[in-house]
């Protein structure tokens, strides 16, 4: 079940949220180089499954109504696992065409393809 958290204005910079990396992710090959940026977006609350290890979040602060649930701190917006020999990532934002010219969402986007494809070199 996903709630929507937050709706921004592209065209309105005082709507827009920063997005950081989570101190869950701080090592991970998919958030190498990305930095926090601001997007204007729609931000969803994810439920987490566990071993889904969370790598950035929206930080809407107290902008919007939430459930209780989802004010306990920023919401998930990228994530990733492995599931037996294979790997998921995901960034639930992008429904503007800003988004694809951030460079630090190009950054993700090609770590995590990196990743996903096992094309990273990783230590334990």
């Amino acid at each position: 079940m996903q709630i929507n958290l937050a709706r921004s204005d592209p065209a309105n910079a005082m709507t827009r949220f920063p997005i950081r990396p989570m101190p869950e992710g701080a090592g991970h090959p998919i958030i190498d180089g990305v930095r926090e940026f601001e997007l204007a977006e729609e931000v969803w609350a994810q439920n987490l499954a566990p071993g889904v290890r969370p790598l950035m979040m929206a930080d809407v602060g107290d902008r919007v109504f939430a459930p209780e649930r989802f004010q306990r701190g920023p919401p998930p917006v990228a994530a990733c696992r492995s599931l037996g020999a294979g790997r998921l990532a995901w960034f639930s934002l992008g429904h503007f065409a800003e988004t694809y010219s951030d460079p630090n969402f190009i950054r993700f986007a090609a770590n995590a393809i990196q990743w996903v494809t096992k094309e990273t070199n990783e230590r334990d």
